[in-house]
């Protein structure tokens, strides 16, 4: 169980395996440096899979290419010696070498800005499979029918709403406001941000692609059945983003270009607030991803700490928990002060905060912060 720190174990089954007459012995703690069991195990168990298939397979390169040094491409992108290289180390290295081969292509080309398309053989192998035997047409009908009836299904959630206007405007903490009106009717919505702030001069802004995809998450949190999530969604929505914070004008000059790295993961959950606080189905919960990040010249450590979700009509908010992102683990006590020059004194929920002593549920309505 705790074999990346201490391998004595490890190492006495791997002496036992070799007297016994195996060839090819995977030991987690050389695998993988996890301190987690389970991932470490299975880390561990692809590897001794892979590892005879595709040693066999390097050592007929080395042996057509004498004399060469030959490296080849981990999945995180880097190169290592043939003699080191692992099964596990092969997974993702196809996909990493095409963005690696891609950025390299360009720069030699001249081109600063760029965007590649790399397609995996086995997403390839599938789709042209599945193309072989249903036909293209058959394939893009299906496709066609995923959108409509996502958008079927939102129709219908929309038309759960009462026909009219929801308003509603919150503030970023520089008091920067954003706005949105939403009008519903007819089994379709306009989304309208008019109103919202100027660009802004701090990184906080946000773009069209940030703002689409809040709206696609609200609207699909309106369906209540699990549907694949595809632009379907969006198709009886009508988007109104004027120039503000929330789309600030692009220039052919990066330099010219406003910082928005900001709005990503802090102004994104505000205009989720902002929407499901103007449909009065949620209070807003905490209102950014509580980036917290430290270090120094020789380490960085970064997280996004646990906030709360705001209350609805049928349930109480609920505090400790991430919200509207998909980066909902934190890491554990033990791994940061193994991995990290750092002691954790305490890991808990903090008590007897403000937030305790709001009113109830009906007084603080939908638009009470939830407790952090």
């Amino acid at each position: 169980m705790h074999a990346s720190a201490h391998p004595e174990h490890e190492l006495l089954i791997e002496q036992w395996a070799k007297q016994t007459g195996f060839a090819e012995i995977s030991v987690s703690h050389r695998v993988s440096s996890s301190e987690k069991m389970i991932s470490r195990g299975d880390t561990t168990l692809v590897n001794a899979y892979l590892n005879p298939v595709l040693k066999n397979y390097i050592a007929s390169i080395k042996q057509s290419l004498p004399g060469s040094q030959l490296k080849l491409m981990t999945s995180t992108g880097g190169l290592v010696a043939a003699d080191h290289f692992m099964g596990k180390d092969s997974i993702l290295s196809g996909p990493a070498g095409g963005v690696v081969g891609f950025a390299n292509a360009a720069k030699k080309l001249g081109y600063s800005r760029s965007i590649g398309f790399d397609m995996g053989g086995t997403s390839t192998d599938i789709l042209t499979k599945l193309i072989e035997s249903q036909s293209l047409a058959v394939v893009q009908n299906y496709m066609q029918h995923i959108r409509e009836a996502a958008a079927k299904k939102t129709r219908l959630a929309l038309g759960n709403l009462d026909a009219g206007e929801y308003k509603l405007s919150d503030t970023l903490d520089d008091g920067s406001p954003i706005c949105v009106a939403i009008t519903i009717s007819d089994h379709s919505a306009t989304v309208d941000f008019s109103g919202t702030g100027p660009v802004l001069q701090s990184n906080l802004n946000a773009s069209r692609a940030i703002v689409t995809a809040a709206v696609l998450y609200v609207f699909r949190c309106l369906i209540a059945e699990d549907i694949p999530l595809n632009e379907g969604v969006l198709e009886p929505i009508d988007l109104i983003l004027p120039e503000c914070l929330l789309n600030p004008p692009a220039f052919d000059d990066p330099a010219r270009c406003v910082a928005m790295v900001g709005g990503n993961v802090e102004t994104s959950q505000r205009i989720v607030d902002v929407l499901l606080g103007a449909l009065q189905l949620a209070a807003a919960s905490q209102g950014t991803m509580n980036n917290l990040t430290f270090g120094d010249d020789t380490f960085g450590y970064y997280e996004t700490i646990c906030g709360g979700s705001g209350a609805t009509s049928k349930q109480a908010g609920t505090d400790a928990v991430h919200t509207h992102m998909t980066n909902t683990r934190l890491t554990d006590a033990e791994v940061i002060e193994r991995k990290y020059p750092v002691r954790i004194q305490s890991l808990s929920i903090r008590k007897k905060t403000q937030a305790e002593q709001a009113c109830t549920l009906e007084e603080t309505a939908l638009f009470a912060k939830s407790n952090f």
